[in-house]
């Protein structure tokens, strides 16, 4: 059967996949064109240059000849064909650090540009400090370390939200190593006006991370050898948070920064005033903590001086604040604001109350130091621990608040304590914080009493901390809760505070 060469005959072949038949070949025809090559992987300067010329037109290389010669950052269009391996990558000796890498680099970028629309679409409105992440997200684009610690965290939270994706928990460690690195580089160099901001957003951002970092406890979950919790970084780097804020206070007032009103605000005024409409009674928790302290059974002269001196915190890295007014005598202003030191970060029970939020978060701030107090049963102790003993009953009493409130009716009824939510959230988050150096070497040492406070600690954080904002919390306040409870049973001691 003959192929129709009539002219209405559809064309089924083309000449160049016909072996030995040239394109000219057929009487009348005219000289067809050959198909044009469009270039698909070539980058985004070349593109928007329209470069017609075949011999300038893209290589395709990483960085292609084009951008090299003209110095340009150069940009493949990876997102339609990652991994491709016709995106050819041209060696540049003279600076490794701009070699893509592995055709995997390619979908660790990818990843990024996900965990960071994750952050800033999702993740932020779970954080507390609302204000902070605006401020923050825009200095991420100019300084490495906070790119790297956002989107370490929201790795992080994605590992927790899909536990079968596994790339999530990876890209969250090793942006948490790299973010690490970048942050103590920057803190190497002075505290000034252009960094204080990013380095105290950092440093929060760094806290989150440190109550979801469990590693330390990888090899104690059986239990069989005894609960360590002497690297446990939410308690190590704790004081780095408190040393960071004091450092850049004056800037922060100067400055009049977002922090000053971060600071001003205090949850557990609120959850006081709470517990007493409830009828709650924290004076009476606290006596009963301070009953176990004096038990031989949980501890000892012997012990607290052993624990105070392996706490391996520098006193001052606490910020007592007779040190803080003596480092900045020369600033009589900044001086009074740290008389004030513990109103400040709300730890103080006889603090006044929070401040309106229509008034000038400075001018409160300035004020807090000249508020006259009365004196309350909460506020008869020594102002400043210095002892385990002073360390430990401020960590008591802080908790003892806390403590006053009641679980939900069902643990799937997170209405009942919604409006409450924030606040707890904030004072949960805040505790290790606010822990001064003599408790953190007690709870390194694995000195019982602290660990009773951290049980009671952690089960709280279990049973109140109900909203989908507590994500970061949720699986140390269960983990840490049962190991610390075997542990003292271990030993042979109770957890019950009411014997």
């Amino acid at each position: 059967m003959e192929h129709d060469s009539s002219p209405e005959a559809p064309m089924i072949f083309v000449a160049s996949e016909i072996p030995g038949l040239d394109a000219n070949d057929g009487a009348g025809k005219g000289r067809k064109k050959r198909r044009h090559q469009k270039s698909r992987l070539g980058c985004i300067a070349c593109k928007q240059r329209r470069v017609k010329i075949r011999w300038l037109k893209c290589d395709e290389c990483f960085p292609c000849s084009n951008c090299a010669r003209r110095k340009e950052k150069c940009v493949h269009l990876k997102t339609a064909y990652a991994g491709d391996p016709a995106i050819r990558t041209r060696p540049n000796p003279s600076n490794p650090s701009l070699d893509p890498g592995t055709e995997d680099d390619t979908q660790i970028n990818l990843l990024h540009m996900e965990l960071f629309h994750h952050f800033q679409t999702e993740l932020k409105d779970t954080l507390s400090f609302p204000q902070v992440w605006p401020l923050l997200l825009r200095q991420a684009f100019h300084e490495p370390y906070i790119m790297c610690t956002i989107l370490s965290l929201a790795a992080t939270h994605l590992s927790i939200l899909r536990p079968g994706t596994h790339r999530y928990s990876r890209a969250a460690l090793r942006l948490l190593a790299k973010s690490a690195q970048l942050f103590r580089e920057n803190l190497s160099r002075p505290i000034t006006p252009e960094n204080c901001d990013a380095l105290m957003g950092t440093a929060i951002l760094m806290h989150y991370l440190s109550w979801c970092n469990l590693g330390f406890l990888e090899d104690q979950r059986s239990g069989l050898h005894g609960l360590d919790l002497s690297q446990d970084q939410l308690f190590l780097l704790s004081p780095g948070v408190q040393h960071i804020f004091f450092e850049a206070l004056p800037l922060f007032l100067s400055a009049r920064s977002v922090f000053v009103s971060v600071a001003l605000y205090r949850p557990r005024v609120r959850m006081e005033d709470a517990v007493r409409q409830r009828g709650g009674n924290p004076d009476e928790l606290v006596s009963l903590f301070m009953r176990l302290w004096d038990d031989p059974r949980y501890g000892s002269e012997e012990a607290d001086d052993e624990a105070a001196d392996s706490s391996g915190i520098p006193e001052k890295s606490t910020y007592h604040c007779q040190e803080m007014v003596a480092l900045y005598s020369s600033h009589p202003e900044v001086a009074d604001m740290l008389r004030a030191r513990e109103v400040i970060m709300g730890i103080d029970p006889s603090a006044t109350p929070s401040p309106d939020p229509n008034t000038d978060a400075t001018t409160t701030l300035r004020s807090v130091s000249t508020t006259p107090r009365s004196v309350s049963p909460s506020s008869q102790r020594p102002p400043f621990p210095r002892t385990p003993r002073e360390a430990y009953e401020r960590a008591a009493r802080s908790l003892a608040v806390i403590l006053c409130f009641p679980p939900p009716p069902s643990p799937g009824d997170a209405t009942a304590a919604a409006p409450m939510q924030p606040d707890f959230e904030r004072f949960f988050f805040s505790f290790p914080i606010l822990l001064s150096g003599p408790f953190l070497g007690l709870a390194r040492a694995g000195d019982a009493r602290a660990l009773v406070v951290l049980f009671h600690f952690y089960r709280a954080a279990r049973v109140l901390l109900t909203s989908r904002e507590s994500w970061w919390a949720r699986e140390r306040s269960h983990v840490l809760e049962g190991l610390i409870l075997q542990e003292l049973k271990r030993r042979g001691l109770d957890v019950c505070l009411r014997r």
